[in-house]
């Protein structure tokens, strides 16, 4: 069977259930389809690498292929690509990452508190032995690493926490980026932390979301869609917060169903939003969706999403829902909002006393304009399919 003309090795946490980083292989295989006439002859052959070999393809994800075994692939090819998409992928660390497959609680609480005692250094070099790693940065390529007809492009990713890792580890980073074929991230602060003039600002790859899965007109009950994650209910009041939604969701005739996004154990979603229900009331519900169509009709479907959750503001900004953050310390979704929607100062989380009641705010973010939303979620999407035109022009 002859070979492509180019492969194209997919790269990202894509193998667990995490609503937006599943994402991402879904969204660049159909940035690619609607580019079918540009091709090379011989066309395009794409596989999807994680840490772990999985196949999410029954929750709308993709099949992957463990990383460890990326070098081997690409050399069988006379051109290649590595393309890396989603999230804070330029801070994600191999340790962080094998947290994500502990399901237990209190094995992952175990591990953390060993993390904490005997240090991360050694314990990331055990763990990048045991993957079969390079290093401890599976997201942050070195040219060494690869083969020498590989062409490395980073696809619109974040890194706001780069200021966090020490100053060599930074560096190694910082290297990958500056030695690619192409680089895009997401945010302001992931741009000066960086500081690379070849480095490009676009929106998140998921405001194109609505290409793959056009809004579909709801018929049941109107709701308000509503999340929080494990980490933020610790730095926020989730109980004020849902006495607040209660009281807007009723006064305006609104059901609440709470929509687990990060699946994983050490994110959390469900349990906060199981204790939060009888909060919410009577008219409240939990949306357990195990695909990722279905988490975004939740969102699409709703009046507004009200959550902690990246990639569920960026779902309803791509289809002109009313949207806000809870949480004024995710300094990732506060920046994000700052580069991209900086005139829709209620979806800011501010820093409010905790006695503060919200209802004001979510009123206000309840009646923005829907003029006002469809030109921003217009205005992202071109963006980026700009940000794909140019990646696949620096790799084909």
């Amino acid at each position: 069977m002859p070979l492509s003309d180019l492969f194209i090795a997919s790269v990202g946490a894509f193998d667990r259930f995490n609503y937006g980083d599943v994402l991402f292989p879904r969204l660049l295989e159909d940035a690619l389809r609607r580019r079918q006439a540009t091709w090379p002859t011989g066309g395009v052959e794409i596989a999807h690498y994680a840490l772990i070999e999985a196949d999410l393809t029954s929750q709308g994800g993709v099949p992957c292929r463990p990383l460890s075994r990326l070098r081997q692939d690409l050399a069988r090819y006379p051109r290649s690509a590595v393309v890396l998409s989603g999230g804070a992928l330029l801070c994600s660390r191999i340790g962080d990452l094998h947290a994500d497959y502990i399901e237990s609680p209190l094995a992952l609480f175990g591990y953390r508190a060993f993390r904490r005692i005997f240090g991360y250094r050694g314990l990331e070099r055990r763990l990048a032995r045991r993957y079969g790693l390079p290093s401890p940065f599976p997201h942050a390529p070195q040219p060494e690493e690869l083969t020498p007809q590989t062409r490395v492009a980073f696809n619109a990713v974040g890194g706001s926490d780069l200021d966090k890792f020490l100053p060599e580890h930074r560096a190694f980073v910082r290297r990958s980026v500056e030695l690619s074929a192409f680089a895009s991230v997401r945010d302001r602060k992931s741009l000066s932390h960086l500081d690379l003039p070849k480095v490009q600002l676009s929106p998140d790859s998921a405001h194109s979301l609505a290409a793959l899965w056009p809004r579909k007109v709801s018929t049941g009950p109107r709701y308000l869609s509503f999340q929080v994650g494990s980490k933020s209910a610790r730095r926020i009041d989730p109980t004020r917060i849902a006495q607040a939604l209660r009281r807007v969701a009723e006064s305006q005739d609104l059901e609440i169903h709470a929509i687990p996004i990060g699946q994983v154990a050490s994110h959390g979603d469900r349990e906060v939003l199981a204790s939060l229900l009888p909060t919410l009331g009577p008219r409240a519900r939990i949306r357990d969706e195990n695909d990722l169509g279905g988490v975004a009709a939740v969102i699409a479907g709703s009046a507004a999403f009200f959550g902690t959750s990246l990639h569920g503001n960026i779902t309803a900004m791509t289809y002109g829902v009313p949207f806000a953050n809870l949480d004024p310390d995710l300094v990732k979704l506060q920046d994000y909002l700052a580069t991209w929607a900086p005139s829709f100062a209620d979806a800011q989380a501010p820093r409010l006393s905790a006695a503060t009641d919200q209802g004001d705010r979510f009123r206000k973010v309840l009646a923005t304009p829907a003029t006002e939303l469809a030109r921003l979620s217009e205005d992202l999407a071109t963006r980026v399919e700009k940000n794909f035109d140019d990646l696949f022009r620096a790799i084909f």
